[in-house]
């Protein structure tokens, strides 16, 4: 039997208005580039939760607004940490490292500890901090910017003072003499 072209329309538009609404609730959602992480998951239908189409430079600002990052909103308002030192460009997109639309399970936080550059940040490595492995201070239950900073935390044992002189004091490393040293000298800030 054969169907005529006016009903072999009828029937291929009916079809693919049914598979549409089937994949697809809305004509954004067809244009999805690919599915999210699976931590924004429950916003995948709603574009308009993470894309403004009117103006494509308010997106970081969509981002930063959604999530609790006071963090990174410190770094960029106070020039420190690493978002705050990023280029301007960097600083406003988002998505220059932290791609989306890349599937459930893609990992969005780009970070190569090998080729990492500790002076982007507030504790650039020197002397003998270059060869500690980076899971020393950065744990894997916590965030990068969660790592302790002051000398107190890692060097307690080393501190002469036993602590008297503060947990925020500065420990002055001594020169390295190619010696080992047996203990740190603790100058004291005041805060």
């Amino acid at each position: 039997m054969i169907i005529p072209a006016p009903i072999q329309f009828i029937i291929f538009t009916l079809l693919m208005a049914f598979t549409s609404s089937v994949y697809a609730d809305s004509l954004q959602s067809l244009l999805m580039p690919g599915p999210v992480i699976q931590a924004h998951a429950e916003y995948e239908q709603e574009c308009d939760q993470c894309h403004d189409i009117s103006d494509k430079d308010k997106q970081g600002q969509l981002c930063i607004s959604c999530h609790e990052h006071e963090n990174i909103l410190d770094d960029l308002s106070n020039k420190t940490g690493f978002h705050g030192r990023l280029s301007a460009a960097e600083k406003t997109d988002c998505k220059h490292c932290h791609t989306e639309h890349v599937g459930r399970d893609a990992q969005i936080i780009l970070l190569n500890a090998s080729t990492f550059d500790h002076h982007k940040t507030d504790f650039p490595l020197k002397g003998e901090h270059l060869k500690v492995a980076c899971d020393t201070c950065h744990k894997s239950d916590k965030k990068h910017h969660e790592a302790p900073t002051n000398c107190y935390s890692c060097h307690k044992d080393d501190d002469v003072h036993k602590g008297k002189q503060g947990k925020n004091a500065k420990i002055a490393i001594m020169p390295v003499t190619g010696k080992k040293q047996n203990s740190i000298t603790v100058k004291q800030t005041l805060n």
